[in-house]
């Protein structure tokens, strides 16, 4: 968890105490729903090249999980779910 504050500048007291003390992972209540629109569009991936490099997820697959959900804010929600998007690429080019 301190390695992840770190990545964002953060120290580690900037975690509220319950969080400090969970070994489960914390998410703010303003990316709640981002996670869970991210966690069901888990095998709405596209790929492209001979090796099936992940490219992102299927927009038009995402705008129908937020629409099945019943998302409120689906613009506000896009933008974090492509935050969290480029990360993962990040993370698996790194891997290559």
């Amino acid at each position: 968890m301190e390695a992840d504050l770190a990545a964002f500048g953060l120290p580690p007291e900037a975690l509220p105490a319950e969080a400090q003390e969970d070994t489960d992972h914390w998410v703010l209540p303003e990316n709640w729903e981002t996670v869970q629109v991210f966690i069901r569009c888990a095998t709405q991936w596209r790929y492209a090249g001979m090796a099936g490099q992940p490219t992102g997820l299927d927009y038009s697959a995402v705008e129908s999980v937020m629409r099945m959900r019943a998302v409120d804010d689906q613009s506000d929600t896009l933008d974090r779910l492509r935050i969290m998007e480029g990360e993962v690429l990040r993370v698996l080019r790194e891997k290559e």
